[in-house]
């Protein structure tokens, strides 16, 4: 982890502005410590909560979920994880084209939101 923590330390980190970011590090919202590095190596060192994330997103009151990335791999599981039906999953580019397409499918899916 030294490696990974001397590139995060010289990264520039910031907080999102406006936009709650629910941690996958404690399963709740985060705020100031997105732009602490120790927080992104506690992310890679500690066990994810996803479920715990999700249920905090749910209990937000939000009920559309977007995954960027090559595969829907966290829609899928995030729909194991909420108990409601009426949400909106925006999920990924699938396939070879994937990394061509998933600019501007995220582009289309944040429109929606």
């Amino acid at each position: 982890l030294g490696d990974f923590r001397k590139a995060v330390q010289s990264a520039t980190l910031s907080s999102p502005a406006g936009t709650r970011f629910l941690s996958t590090v404690t399963g709740k919202v985060a705020s100031s410590d997105l732009a602490d590095p120790e927080y992104w190596v506690k992310h890679v060192a500690q066990t994810v909560r996803f479920a715990d994330a999700m249920a905090a997103v749910e209990a937000e009151g939000v009920d559309a979920f977007l995954e960027v990335g090559p595969e829907p791999t966290l829609v899928k599981m995030g729909k194991r994880c909420v108990s409601g039906a009426n949400y909106q999953w925006l999920s990924s580019v699938e396939g070879k084209d994937a990394k061509v397409a998933e600019a501007q499918a995220a582009e289309e899916a944040a429109a929606v939101l």
